[in-house]
């Protein structure tokens, strides 16, 4: 098992870094390949979704996945998470995660309760974004690929409210980079375990 830092991208032009992502998964041939992509706007992960596959991101990742699945038994993709990672002129707040951290703090400091620091979520419609719709278009053309999903660790238990923080000790979910904290990773370990154990 390995991993590899954040600048390493199967399906960007960052051919420095993927080329030795490329070498180590061609000469080890993992049987399982793990894939947790940054979902960043400025990468394209958002651009529109051509439903018959023809965008250049859609081919992008076809390339990539059909050259992974020469390497490797089974592809796991985790999905995307319902906040940008990078600043979007206009929207609120919550929906620009940098320094999220700091919205915590001053939350606290304040004493304000930090579920106004909450996503409202509804599926369906999350469901429609390209990123979503490109990556079960690519699952049609890959046996051996599984996306996998880990928002539902994060809802409340309507399932209408994406939790950005521990209702219980107040511990936050997201630094100020846009990475999870340990309260946040601590929420993803039993579905990471649970969709990995098949493989172990």
């Amino acid at each position: 098992m390995f991993g590899t830092p954040g600048p390493v991208a199967l399906f960007n032009e960052l051919p420095e870094h993927s080329e030795y992502l490329w070498r180590l998964i061609e000469e080890r041939k993992p049987d399982v390949v793990y894939i947790c992509l940054r979902y960043i706007a400025t990468f394209g992960e958002y651009d529109e979704f051509s439903e018959n596959g023809d965008d250049a991101k859609t081919k992008a990742y076809l390339a990539a996945i059909q050259r992974l699945s020469n390497f490797t038994k089974h592809i796991i993709v985790e999905l995307d998470f319902p906040f940008r990672c990078e600043p979007r002129p206009g929207k609120p707040a919550v929906e620009n995660i940098q320094n999220f951290l700091n919205d915590v703090i001053d939350s606290l400091e304040r004493d304000k309760p930090l579920d106004g620091l909450n996503l409202s979520f509804n599926a369906t419609e999350y469901e429609q974004n390209p990123a979503r719709r490109r990556w079960r278009f690519v699952q049609k053309q890959c046996p051996k690929c599984q996306l996998f999903d880990l928002i539902p660790a994060f809802l409340d238990s309507e399932g209408h409210t994406f939790r950005m923080s521990d209702p219980a000790t107040k511990h936050s979910y997201l630094d100020n980079q846009c990475h999870h904290t340990e309260a946040g990773l601590a929420v993803m370990e039993d579905p990471i375990r649970k969709v990995l154990a098949p493989y172990l």
